[in-house]
């Protein structure tokens, strides 16, 4: 299984700890969310997997991946926490 943690507010709960954040270069921002696909036998069960790309400012990119039910857990977490933004 993909481990993913779920955190409903990142200014309580710091996605990254203050160590990580340390590394972080001076001036790095954000990626952007610009792409998401399903692998769709993405796990060796066959399990469809949800793959991301955020793209960097300097024009390099970096892939993500989760299980899709990993990914709608946390969407429902989202939804019962923020309601349906839809």
């Amino acid at each position: 299984m993909i481990p993913l943690k779920i955190l409903l507010d990142v200014e309580t709960n710091p996605i990254v700890t203050k160590e990580e954040s340390e590394r972080i270069p001076a001036g790095e921002t954000l990626g952007k969310f610009s792409a998401i696909g399903v692998l769709t036998n993405g796990t060796d069960a066959g399990r469809p997997v949800v793959i991301v790309r955020i793209d960097r400012e300097d024009g390099t990119f970096v892939l993500g991946q989760t299980t899709l039910r990993l990914l709608q857990t946390a969407m429902m977490a989202f939804k019962a926490r923020y309601g349906d933004l839809t």
